[in-house]
C-alpha cells in the first residue's frame, strides 16, 4: 500500500513538472519572438525617424519652392503684420493625399504647387505699395476671386473602364479650400495608363486633362508630356510622406509599447516558473528515491516471506517424515 501511495504522489509530481517546464519553455520560446520583433519594430522605428527628419529638413530648407514664396513664409513665420494673416501657405500644403496618389497629384499641378494662397488682395496692395519687397518669383491665388465652374468639371468619367477618379476627388482638404482645389484639379482625370488617357482624347475638347498613374501627362490642347517621374520629391508627395512617416512613428510607437510590456510579462513569468521549475524537479527526485526505497523495503520483505514458507514448508516435510517414523515404531 505505501509503494501504491509513493508510485501515486510520483506520477502526479512528474505531471506537475512537465506541466510547469512546458509552460516555462513556451515563456521563452514567446520572449524570444517578442524580442526579435521588437528589434524589428526599433528598427522600423529608427527608419521611419531618420526618413522624417529629411522630409522636414527639405521642407524647413524650402526646398522646391518658389523664391518669392520662400520669402513670404519666411517672413510670416517671423512678423505678425496684419496682412499676413490673410495668407493660408502654399497650394500643395492645403492638400492631404496618400503617398501613392501624390505624385500624380504633383503632375497634375505643376508649378502651381507652388502658389501661395490668400483670402483676398491685400498681401498684393502690400507689394504694390512697396511696403513689401519680393525676391524671386511669387504666384499669388486669392480666394475671393476664383474663377466659375468649367464647362469640363460637368463631364463625368466615373465608372469608365481605366478610370481611377478625378483628381479633385483623390485629394482632402479644408471646407473652404474645395472651390480652390475644383478649380486646379476638377478636369484632370488619373487614369490606369497612356493607352486609356488617348483613347479618351476625345474628352479634350471638353477641356479635360488626363495623368496615367506612371506620370504620362495629356494637357487639354493635345500637349503630350510622357517619362518616368522626375526622383526629386514634389511638394505634394513630401507634405504626404511627411505625414505618413509621422503615422508611421505613432503607430510604431505603439506597437512598440505594447511589445515591451508583453516582454516584460513574460520575463516576469519565467522568473517565476524557474524556481517552481527546480522545486518540481527536486520534489519529483525525492518522490523517485522513495519509489526506490519502497520498492526495496517490499523486495526484501517478499524475500523474508519467502524465505519463511521455504522454512515453513521444510518443517512441514520434516514433521511429516518423523510421524511416519513414529508410527512405523
Amino acid at each position: 500500500q505505501k509503494l501504491e501511495q509513493a508510485l501515486n504522489r510520483q506520477q502526479q509530481a512528474e505531471t506537475a513538472y512537465t506541466k510547469v517546464k512546458q509552460e516555462l519553455e513556451e515563456s521563452q520560446t514567446a520572449l524570444t519572438q517578442q524580442q526579435e520583433n521588437s528589434a524589428r519594430i526599433q528598427g522600423q522605428l529608427t527608419g521611419a525617424v531618420d526618413r522624417l527628419s529629411l522630409l522636414e529638413q527639405l521642407q524647413q530648407q524650402f526646398e522646391g519652392v518658389d523664391a518669392g514664396a520662400q520669402h513670404v513664409i519666411s517672413l510670416i513665420q517671423q512678423s505678425e503684420e496684419p496682412v499676413f494673416g490673410s495668407v493660408h501657405g502654399l497650394l500643395a500644403d492645403l492638400l492631404n493625399v496618400d503617398v501613392e496618389l501624390a505624385p500624380l497629384i504633383d503632375t497634375a499641378l505643376g508649378a502651381q504647387a507652388n502658389i501661395l494662397v490668400v483670402d483676398d488682395g491685400r498681401l498684393l496692395q502690400h507689394i504694390r505699395n512697396g511696403k513689401l519687397e519680393i525676391n524671386g518669383r511669387l504666384s499669388l491665388m486669392r480666394l475671393d476671386r476664383i474663377p466659375p465652374r468649367k464647362y469640363g468639371e460637368k463631364v463625368q468619367l466615373e465608372g469608365v473602364q481605366g478610370v481611377i477618379g478625378r483628381a479633385d476627388r483623390l485629394v482632402r482638404c479644408k471646407q473652404m479650400f474645395l472651390p480652390l482645389v475644383k478649380h486646379f484639379l476638377g478636369t484632370t482625370w488619373v487614369v490606369e495608363s497612356l493607352d486609356v488617357a488617348l483613347e479618351l482624347g476625345h474628352f479634350r475638347g471638353a477641356g479635360l486633362r488626363f495623368v496615367s498613374t506612371a506620370g504620362d501627362l495629356i494637357e487639354a490642347d493635345g500637349l503630350l508630356t510622357i517619362g518616368a517621374i522626375q526622383s526629386t520629391v514634389g511638394l505634394v508627395s513630401r507634405r504626404s510622406q511627411i505625414e505618413a512617416a509621422k503615422a508611421d512613428i505613432a503607430k510604431l510607437k505603439t506597437d512598440s509599447g505594447r511589445l515591451l510590456e508583453q516582454i516584460a510579462g513574460q520575463k516576469n513569468n519565467i522568473h517565476e516558473l524557474t524556481p517552481l521549475l527546480k522545486q518540481s524537479e527536486a520534489q519529483t527526485q525525492s518522490l523517485t528515491q522513495e519509489v526506490a526505497r519502497q520498492q526495496t523495503l517490499e523486495q526484501s520483505a517478499s524475500s523474508s516471506l519467502q524465505t519463511i514458507r521455504e522454512e515453513k514448508s521444510e518443517w512441514q516435510h520434516k514433521s511429516a517424515e518423523a510421524r511416519a517414523r513414529s508410527e512405523e515404531l
